[in-house]
Protein backbone atom coordinates (compact mmCIF):
# COMPACT_ATOMS: atom_id res chain seq x y z
CA UNK A 1 0.00 0.00 0.00
CA UNK A 2 2.82 2.36 0.71
CA UNK A 3 4.16 2.05 -2.83
CA UNK A 4 0.89 3.25 -4.33
CA UNK A 5 0.81 6.29 -1.99
CA UNK A 6 4.31 7.33 -3.14
CA UNK A 7 3.45 6.74 -6.77
CA UNK A 8 0.29 8.81 -6.48
CA UNK A 9 2.36 11.83 -5.28
CA UNK A 10 4.67 11.87 -8.32
CA UNK A 11 2.29 13.78 -10.64
CA UNK A 12 1.76 16.43 -7.97
CA UNK A 13 5.52 16.82 -7.49
CA UNK A 14 5.85 17.34 -11.25
CA UNK A 15 3.01 19.90 -11.24
CA UNK A 16 4.57 21.70 -8.26
CA UNK A 17 7.96 21.88 -9.98
CA UNK A 18 6.42 23.32 -13.13
CA UNK A 19 4.48 25.85 -11.03
CA UNK A 20 7.78 27.04 -9.48
CA UNK A 21 9.35 27.39 -12.95
CA UNK A 22 6.33 29.34 -14.26
CA UNK A 23 6.32 31.62 -11.20
CA UNK A 24 10.05 32.41 -11.55
CA UNK A 25 9.63 33.11 -15.28
CA UNK A 26 6.66 35.40 -14.60
CA UNK A 27 8.72 37.36 -12.05
CA UNK A 28 11.66 37.65 -14.48
CA UNK A 29 9.45 38.86 -17.34
CA UNK A 30 7.76 41.41 -15.08
CA UNK A 31 11.10 42.77 -13.88
CA UNK A 32 12.52 42.88 -17.41
CA UNK A 33 9.55 44.81 -18.80
CA UNK A 34 9.31 47.25 -15.91
CA UNK A 35 12.99 48.20 -15.57
CA UNK A 36 14.22 48.75 -19.15
CA UNK A 37 12.33 50.42 -21.94
CA UNK A 38 14.61 49.06 -24.66
CA UNK A 39 15.39 52.55 -25.97
CA UNK A 40 18.98 53.71 -26.15
CA UNK A 41 17.87 57.34 -26.65
CA UNK A 42 14.66 59.13 -25.80
CA UNK A 43 14.31 60.49 -29.31
CA UNK A 44 15.51 57.59 -31.46
CA UNK A 45 13.07 58.37 -34.28
CA UNK A 46 14.43 61.89 -34.83
CA UNK A 47 17.99 60.60 -34.59
CA UNK A 48 17.18 58.05 -37.26
CA UNK A 49 15.80 60.74 -39.55
CA UNK A 50 18.92 62.84 -39.01
CA UNK A 51 21.10 59.91 -40.08
CA UNK A 52 20.41 60.60 -43.76
CA UNK A 53 21.55 64.19 -43.25
CA UNK A 54 24.75 62.84 -41.67
CA UNK A 55 25.34 60.55 -44.66
CA UNK A 56 24.79 63.48 -47.06
CA UNK A 57 27.26 65.59 -45.08
CA UNK A 58 29.88 62.83 -45.20
CA UNK A 59 29.36 62.42 -48.94
CA UNK A 60 29.84 66.19 -49.52
CA UNK A 61 32.97 66.08 -47.37
CA UNK A 62 34.29 63.13 -49.39
CA UNK A 63 33.71 65.04 -52.64
CA UNK A 64 35.71 68.00 -51.29
CA UNK A 65 38.75 65.77 -50.91
CA UNK A 66 40.34 67.96 -48.25
CA UNK A 67 43.29 66.32 -46.53
CA UNK A 68 44.50 67.71 -43.19
CA UNK A 69 47.89 66.96 -41.66
CA UNK A 70 48.24 68.00 -38.04
CA UNK A 71 51.43 68.19 -35.99
CA UNK A 72 51.94 69.05 -32.32
CA UNK A 73 55.42 70.19 -31.33
CA UNK A 74 57.15 69.38 -28.07
CA UNK A 75 56.43 71.87 -25.28
CA UNK A 76 58.53 75.01 -25.18
CA UNK A 77 60.04 76.64 -22.10
CA UNK A 78 56.61 78.02 -21.15
CA UNK A 79 54.99 74.57 -21.44
CA UNK A 80 52.93 75.51 -24.48
CA UNK A 81 52.99 73.52 -27.71
CA UNK A 82 52.71 74.79 -31.26
CA UNK A 83 49.98 73.13 -33.28
CA UNK A 84 50.30 73.28 -37.07
CA UNK A 85 47.65 72.18 -39.53
CA UNK A 86 48.28 71.90 -43.24
CA UNK A 87 45.27 71.39 -45.48
CA UNK A 88 45.30 70.43 -49.13
CA UNK A 89 42.28 70.33 -51.43
CA UNK A 90 41.30 67.40 -53.63
CA UNK A 91 43.88 68.39 -56.26
CA UNK A 92 46.74 68.65 -53.75
CA UNK A 93 46.81 72.46 -53.69
CA UNK A 94 47.01 74.33 -50.39
CA UNK A 95 43.60 75.28 -49.02
CA UNK A 96 43.88 79.00 -48.35
CA UNK A 97 41.29 81.25 -46.74
CA UNK A 98 39.67 78.64 -44.53
CA UNK A 99 38.62 78.82 -40.92
CA UNK A 100 40.17 76.02 -38.85
CA UNK A 101 39.43 74.86 -35.32
CA UNK A 102 40.87 71.96 -33.34
CA UNK A 103 39.52 70.41 -30.17
CA UNK A 104 41.83 68.06 -28.32
CA UNK A 105 39.97 65.29 -26.49
CA UNK A 106 41.64 62.73 -24.28
CA UNK A 107 40.50 59.23 -25.37
CA UNK A 108 40.95 57.92 -21.83
CA UNK A 109 41.15 59.71 -18.54
CA UNK A 110 39.34 62.70 -17.19
CA UNK A 111 41.15 65.61 -18.85
CA UNK A 112 38.78 68.29 -20.12
CA UNK A 113 38.68 68.95 -23.88
CA UNK A 114 40.91 71.80 -25.08
CA UNK A 115 39.52 73.86 -27.98
CA UNK A 116 41.40 76.42 -30.03
CA UNK A 117 41.06 78.39 -33.22
CA UNK A 118 43.97 78.36 -35.64
CA UNK A 119 45.22 81.35 -37.61
CA UNK A 120 46.40 81.13 -41.19
CA UNK A 121 50.16 81.73 -41.26
CA UNK A 122 50.66 80.81 -44.93
CA UNK A 123 48.43 79.55 -47.74
CA UNK A 124 46.94 76.31 -46.45
CA UNK A 125 48.98 76.37 -43.24
CA UNK A 126 47.33 77.19 -39.92
CA UNK A 127 48.89 77.43 -36.47
CA UNK A 128 48.20 78.18 -32.82
CA UNK A 129 49.71 77.44 -29.43
CA UNK A 130 48.06 75.23 -26.86
CA UNK A 131 48.65 74.19 -23.28
CA UNK A 132 47.71 70.51 -23.09
CA UNK A 133 47.25 69.41 -19.47
CA UNK A 134 48.99 66.05 -20.05
CA UNK A 135 51.29 64.25 -22.43
CA UNK A 136 50.17 61.13 -24.24
CA UNK A 137 47.46 60.28 -26.72
CA UNK A 138 44.85 62.82 -27.76
CA UNK A 139 42.16 62.84 -30.41
CA UNK A 140 42.41 66.01 -32.49
CA UNK A 141 38.92 66.85 -33.75
CA UNK A 142 39.57 69.13 -36.70
CA UNK A 143 36.89 71.36 -38.18
CA UNK A 144 37.61 73.25 -41.40
CA UNK A 145 35.22 75.63 -43.16
CA UNK A 146 35.63 77.75 -46.27
CA UNK A 147 32.60 79.54 -47.62
CA UNK A 148 29.69 77.08 -47.59
CA UNK A 149 31.99 74.04 -47.53
CA UNK A 150 32.75 72.34 -44.24
CA UNK A 151 34.64 69.20 -43.25
CA UNK A 152 35.34 67.49 -39.94
CA UNK A 153 38.16 65.06 -39.24
CA UNK A 154 39.54 63.15 -36.28
CA UNK A 155 43.23 62.36 -36.01
CA UNK A 156 44.96 60.54 -33.14
CA UNK A 157 48.13 62.33 -32.06
CA UNK A 158 50.76 61.64 -29.43
CA UNK A 159 51.94 64.67 -27.45
CA UNK A 160 55.35 64.11 -25.87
Amino acid sequence: MEITNRASRLPWIYVGGMAVVIAVNAIMVTLALSTYSGLAHKDSFSRGLAYNALLDSLERQERLGWQPVIAVAAPGADGRRTVTLEIADGDGRSLAGAEARVTFVRPVGSASPVALGLSEVAAGRYAATVDLPASGQWDARISVARGRDRADFVRRIFAR
